[in-house]
Order: C-alpha cells, then structure tokens, then sequence
C-alpha cells in the first residue's frame, strides 16, 4: 500500500486480492491453468471498478450496438456470454468460469515458450478482440499487475515476434513495441502514444534500432484488428 498525505491508497491488486469472492475466482483459473498476471490484467481493463453486477451496452466501431456485456470479464451476450443467463453472467464465480475456460483453450493452441504479453494476445483473440490501441492498453495493465505482484515485467519475445509479423499480426507489433521500449530503457507509457499502426510502429523502431532493416519486416503486419461483439465500451 502507498501512503499520501495520511491516507492509505490500495494498488489494484491489493484491492482484488480484498474481494470476497476473489479466492474461488483465483482457484478458478488456477484449474484452468490461466496465470494468474493474465486474468488479473485482463479483469482490471475490462472491470476496474471489480463490480460483478456491471452491465454495458458495447458499440462496434461504425457506432452500432454490439449488444450487453456483463461481469468481472465483461462477457457479451452476442460472443462468451450467448446463451447464459444475466444470473450466471452477473456471478463472479460463475462469469469467471466462461472467460477461464475461453482463455484456457487460447493458451493451450499457443507453441511452448510463449511469453506472457503473447499469451495475451491469444485471450484477445479469444473473446476480448480490440483495436490497436486497446491492446496497448492491456499490455500496459499486464506489466503493471506484474510489478504489483511483485514480478518483473515480460521484456523479450512478443518484440521481434510482432516486428516480423508473426501470430497476432499488428497486436504482435503493438506488443512488440512496448516489450522493445523496455529492451532499450523507454518507458512504454510513453511508447503506447506513439503507437498509430504498425507503419507507425515500424518507423519508430526503425530509426531507433539504427534502421536494421525492421521496416521491410514490418510491411506486411496485419491490419489492426476490428473491435468485435467482445470490444471495450468507450
């Protein structure tokens, strides 16, 4: 905990690992072999406020309504949530038990040695798609669920992976970005605002790495992926 002027301020984690239900949540995903910096990350972009009863209304980028997301992992009644009751959905052990069992098979499809901020792509991918920038987001909140459990942040790995188009295309290159900022002593808050695509992402490190050749490697990145039934409301 951190002190200010008095008051004691609660890091994020501190303030989870206080939830009620947060044991039978963490047994959960232990069960389904989900890391625990995975699932923490993923709940603290999805549902800062750790409220199971949250529900709300997700737009697909053109601005139409992509339907109800509800819980801890915001399942969307049109993706993870179909066919589940807003009871089940609304239930922190049971919301769990969907977004577990999706991140699980993800992670069980990824090669050995696979780091963390590429096992977070694979849950993206799996039901909590996003744009580019969203992901930045939540490979900012995994490193900062790292350093609060008392880890030092994943550094290597999605770097080149994203850099030479690999699984998770222009998510590979956002990821890529930020692990490659901490390679070279940046801090990757500041990265993530200079992240447009993945040109942008390549001419950055292009002319930071000394132009080794990244922007070839780069060219033929994805995309950035669609906000899908799953998105992030705004």
């Amino acid at each position: 905990m951190h002190s200010c002027e008095g008051a004691t301020i609660s890091t994020f984690v501190q303030t989870l690992q206080a939830q009620p239900w947060y044991n039978d949540v963490a047994n959960i995903f232990a069960e389904a072999n989900v890391p625990r910096d995975l699932w923490e990350a993923t709940l603290a972009v999805e549902d800062s406020s750790l409220d199971p009863s949250v529900q709300v209304l997700d737009h697909y980028k053109d601005g139409s309504p992509a339907g109800y997301s509800y819980g801890l992992f915001q399942l969307n009644q049109n993706g993870l949530g179909a066919n589940q009751s807003i009871t089940t959905l609304t239930n922190a052990e049971g919301n769990a038990q969907i977004a577990a069992s999706a991140m699980s098979a993800a992670l069980s499809k990824l090669p050995a040695g696979a780091t963390l901020p590429q096992q977070l792509q694979a849950i993206e991918e799996a039901g909590w798609n996003g744009s580019l920038d969203q992901d930045a987001t939540r490979q900012s909140a995994l490193q900062s669920i790292e350093t609060q459990n008392g880890e030092t942040p994943a550094t290597s790995g999605g770097f080149w992976q994203g850099l030479l188009g690999g699984a998770g295309g222009s998510a590979g290159a956002s990821a890529g970005a930020q692990n490659g900022a901490s390679f070279f002593g940046i801090n990757a808050n500041t990265v993530n605002g200079w992240i447009f695509n993945a040109t942008a992402v390549g001419l950055f490190l292009a002319l930071l790495a000394g132009g080794f050749a990244i922007l070839a490697a780069v060219a033929g990145s994805n995309p950035t992926v669609q906000k899908t039934a799953e998105a992030i409301a705004a």
